[in-house]
């Protein structure tokens, strides 16, 4: 290739790159979020294991039956609303997330980027796909019944007038001491197109303006200071509560409250007028009766 036509795939390169770049500009505005400290990256190393774990950094701060518990109806309900697991990886956008899925009223999930709010709302189904044991063998039931009374199977866990019976069974059976192995009795017995779920979705676009808004009022929330867990419960927001999730660029918290607005009222009115901007009145979409 002669000089001039080097110099000229050169300036192509570079083209290309130029655009690639604005277009990223684009996607998240030029705009990112300054956190407190570097404590809220992403996770170093992700395994098959996390991709349903909608807070890897999160699991090892659980103990074991908690961590699974988390994982697996996370998953589920992220699953139901068609959603991405965004604490895996940078998703090169600015998001704000609230899920909520409470035990007496409408389960939704909002996401808010700084051009345009999604919201996805409840309508009909179920939220967790039902399980029908018979879909086991009477092996798998047994070890089903097992790690569902005992997981994780350790001496803390275990009667004294069963350590005997459960030493001979794990010598047989090893299997009992895998996570994965529980996952997978848990995933077989699922019946997924049991009443699935479906719901609404509304749309409206925000300005850049507003979404910084929005960062700080969450910001004055003293969001980034909040501990992750307040009350933990295991399902995403078991019983009354919501998770709120804040992706910067390369670095994200997510806020788990299970007994809500009383732990921080502030930062649920934020989210409750957040989810105001675009929620229809008819869908009475009140974050924890916070109003």
């Amino acid at each position: 290739m002669n000089p001039t036509a080097k110099f000229v795939s050169l300036l192509i390169l570079i083209f290309i790159a130029m655009a690639c770049y604005q277009d990223k500009l684009k996607n998240n505005c030029g705009f990112n979020i300054k956190t407190p400290s570097s404590d809220y990256g992403y996770p170093i190393s992700v395994t098959p294991a996390d991709t349903g774990f909608i807070y890897a950094k999160f699991k090892d701060s659980l103990d074991k039956r908690d961590s699974f518990s988390f994982a697996f109806y996370g998953y589920h309900f992220l699953n139901s609303f068609d959603e991405l697991n965004l604490s895996l990886y940078p998703s090169g956008d600015v998001i704000v997330r609230i899920s909520y899925d409470p035990s007496m009223d409408t389960p939704f999930v909002l996401k808010m980027s700084c051009n345009e709010i999604i919201l996805k709302v409840y309508d009909s189904g179920l939220v967790y796909p039902p399980e029908n044991l018979s879909k086991l063998n009477k092996k798998e039931l047994l070890h089903y019944n097992i790690l569902e009374r005992f997981f994780p199977i350790t001496n803390h866990n275990i009667p004294s007038t069963l350590k005997d019976y459960f030493d001979s069974l794990i010598i047989v059976n090893p299997e009992l001491l895998s996570t994965t192995y529980y996952w997978s009795l848990k995933k077989k017995s699922i019946t997924r197109d049991s009443l699935p779920m479906k719901y609404s979705i509304y749309k409206m676009p925000i300005t850049k303006e507003k979404f910084i808004y929005f960062i700080n009022r969450l910001n004055n929330a003293n969001f980034w200071t909040l501990p992750s867990r307040m009350a933990y419960e295991p399902t995403p927001s078991d019983g009354h509560g919501y998770i709120l999730e804040v992706h910067a660029l390369n670095q994200f918290k997510l806020v788990t409250s299970s007994n809500c607005p009383e732990i921080s009222i502030e930062l649920t009115k934020v989210c409750q007028e957040i989810i105001n901007q675009i929620a229809p009145k008819e869908r009475n979409l009140i974050l924890c009766n916070s109003e």
